[in-house]
């Protein structure tokens, strides 16, 4: 009989956005609490989205056109700026969600033998469980650590996952040191899975993903749901070299995007950038009025860039538990870090949201130091 268990030595992790569930374990409605536990952009969903959706709708007696060029081309028009000529169709992959792709992507490897996979800490959960599931060894490093790593150090490697800017930390590595570091993985043969979720909503500047057919090691990894609030869409996409493409695209399930996904996403990418310029706009300066107060409170913070804010409990007295379960009792969802990896019971992280919530967030943290 085939041994399969690996799997029951697997826990799943806790990610943010529960707020159903929350709602049930308290018994109260969903519609009544504020969530900071995910990390939306807090300027959209566009309000096009209904009329988009209502559009997409006369489709579903159809098949989606399994090819998606019609996303795909959208994706490469939206990334044109920064990438110029370099990028077309055939380097982007469609994914049901990020976690698909680095789902493809650690298949693709896996097929080809390789199983030594490289994880900074803390940093998002998806990438150690992905290969886990595939049976792969990971090995957990501090990300300064990763990123100093020579080509010597990295031939033990096979795959290395970077997140930039990083969740749950928020911090944002620049270009050029980040370019650096996938030259030497290169060199020493190990690919890199670069995920650029919130790149959109700091510094898209940063961005790697002109470099994706000079660096036929890069895969770089982005997703609709945080630049545009649509989670329940499931909507991302890879993009990779030609080469790379070619074999991960054999790996692509049929019809993995729903009509109405690929719809409002393409639609969104061609039609909303002067949203994300503007969301830019907002978030640096609520994330600074934010991270003032919550400063102010006593905590300390760790520096970051991104539309989310880490900070530590443990100066107020309080673990992160309590001070997220003191906050529900306000109705304010803010987010246990523990489960990150590096991180303890002294770890909260919030969303920035709009400033008339961020102001509910705030006197709710106020009234659970009392």
């Amino acid at each position: 009989m085939i041994d399969m268990s690996y799997l029951d030595e697997i826990e799943l992790p806790r990610h943010g956005g529960r707020v159903e569930a929350v709602a049930e374990e308290r018994r109260i409605s969903p519609e009544s609490i504020i969530d900071f536990s995910a990390n939306m952009n807090p300027l959209a969903p566009p309000e096009s989205l209904e009329g988009y959706l209502a559009e997409s709708a006369r489709a579903l007696e159809f098949y989606p056109d399994d090819r998606y060029e019609k996303f795909r081309r959208a994706v490469v028009d939206f990334l044109r700026a920064k990438a110029g000529k370099w990028l077309n169709q055939g380097n982007v992959i469609p994914g049901n969600g990020s976690v698909e792709i680095f789902r493809l992507f650690l298949r693709m490897v896996s097929v080809a033998g390789g199983d030594r996979v490289l994880v900074p800490f803390p940093t998002f959960s998806e990438y150690e469980l992905q290969a886990r599931l595939l049976g792969m060894k990971v090995d957990r490093r501090a990300y300064q650590e990763v990123l100093d790593l020579t080509e010597e150090d990295l031939i033990n490697y096979d795959v290395v996952f970077l997140c930039n800017p990083n969740n749950p930390t928020g911090t944002l590595r620049g270009r050029e040191r980040l370019t650096k570091f996938v030259s030497t993985c290169q060199r020493a043969d190990v690919l890199v899975s670069l995920d650029e979720a919130f790149i959109e909503l700091t510094r898209p500047e940063e961005s790697l993903v002109d470099l994706v057919n000079q660096f036929h090691n890069l895969v770089i990894v982005r997703s609709l749901t945080k630049a545009f609030s649509i989670p329940g869409l499931r909507l991302g996409y890879g993009v990779v070299s030609n080469k790379l493409s070619s074999r991960m695209e054999k790996l692509r399930p049929p019809w993995n995007l729903n009509y109405p996904a690929a719809y409002v996403g393409r639609r969104f990418l061609k039609e909303e950038k002067g949203l994300l310029r503007e969301s830019r706009e907002y978030l640096t300066e609520e994330r600074e009025w934010l991270s003032e107060r919550i400063e102010g409170l006593g905590f300390s913070l760790y520096p970051g860039s991104a539309n989310f804010i880490l900070f530590q409990t443990k100066e107020v007295g309080l673990t992160a538990l309590e001070v997220v379960n003191r906050c529900l009792d306000s109705r304010v969802l803010v987010r246990n870090a523990d489960s990150f990896c590096g991180l303890d019971e002294w770890h909260v992280r919030v969303a920035v949201r709009k400033r008339k919530d961020n102001e509910k967030m705030i006197k709710a943290i106020e009234k659970s130091l009392t």
